[in-house]
């Protein structure tokens, strides 16, 4: 189960880093829940995929991210918790600069056999 877990989150990385905000809506479950930079939080995958623009236009293109700590809890086999920090890196001439490391919970689900995201609690939105 955490293999296919990692496979959830791998996905959600890569979607991220290319700013694809179709492939990353695709990965939340229906009902999902999301926080907002503005504080509120997006109910639903298509709310998620609205929004997920607007967090990408707020990462300035020369930040990049790196996974650093990550601990996954399979509660049930259905259900795992999702404990992360991430270290986010200005891209300099004289290579990365670190800018700020942010933590976050996400919920997974596994419903019809697919893992999909539930909830997010922090948001991963780098600091300037």
């Amino acid at each position: 189960m955490e293999a296919e877990v990692r496979a959830l989150l791998s996905r959600v990385e890569d979607a991220y880093r290319r700013r694809d905000a179709e492939a990353l809506a695709e990965l939340y479950h229906p009902n999902a829940r999301h926080p907002l930079p503005t504080g509120e939080v997006a109910v639903g995958r298509a709310a998620i995929r609205a929004h997920l623009p607007l967090i990408f236009a707020m990462t300035p293109e020369d930040i990049e991210s790196e996974t650093i700590a990550q601990e996954i809890d399979v509660v049930t086999p259905d259900v795992a918790v999702i404990d992360s920090r991430v270290q986010h890196y200005r891209r300099t001439s004289e290579g990365r600069e670190p800018v700020s490391v942010e933590g976050f919970t996400v919920v997974a689900i596994r419903e019809e056999g697919r893992w999909l995201i539930a909830a997010v609690r922090g948001a991963l939105v780098p600091k300037a």
